[in-house]
């Protein structure tokens, strides 16, 4: 397809796909099976002209797609069900922020939310999307984070002048 493709996401499997692109007219998710990787078999999930979406990630597990999506001048967070890769069911919005990254067991995201001055992590779990604690607070724009199950050094967050906003880890 001629049409701009961009931000790919690797499935767990390594057999799939997720991508951002034009092709329909509209900034969409598309998900592509790798064993049949033909242009007019990559399946649009979002499919919102009302919206566009970028920044596609799978969960570790593969049972859901997070992405980011522009409405409005207002960035939100969509999960989208997934059974074998396919959808099943309708995205639904996490909460508010963009560069959607899983946790290491695939049970929370974490993104980020800001205006450049100001910026928030945010994490949710993914069995209470409505509640989601503000994880750390900084100035500047935060952007592609990821999720690793690697302890960060103590101290690192007075050096980077974050503002924990919980007493206990949030997740």
């Amino acid at each position: 397809n001629p049409a701009q493709d961009f931000s790919p996401a690797w499935s767990p499997d390594g057999r799939h796909v997720a991508f951002t692109s034009w092709r329909d007219g509209n900034q969409d998710i598309f998900l592509m099976d790798l064993d049949s990787a033909y242009d007019e078999r990559a399946i649009n999930v979002s499919n919102s002209p009302q919206r566009h979406e970028d920044q596609p990630a799978f969960a570790p597990n593969g049972r859901h797609l997070a992405f980011h999506g522009r409405s409005d001048g207002l960035d939100l967070i969509y999960a989208l069900p997934l059974e074998a890769y396919r959808p099943d069911g309708p995205a639904f919005s996490v909460g508010q922020g963009r560069h959607p990254s899983w946790s290491p067991d695939g049970s929370s995201l974490v993104y980020a939310h800001g205006d450049g001055r100001q910026s928030y992590i945010i994490a949710s779990s993914v069995e209470s999307w409505n509640v989601a604690p503000q994880a750390f607070a900084g100035q500047g724009l935060v952007d592609d984070l990821s999720w690793s199950g690697t302890i960060l050094p103590r101290g690192l967050e007075s050096r980077l002048n974050l503002k924990s906003t919980a007493e206990e880890p949030l997740f």
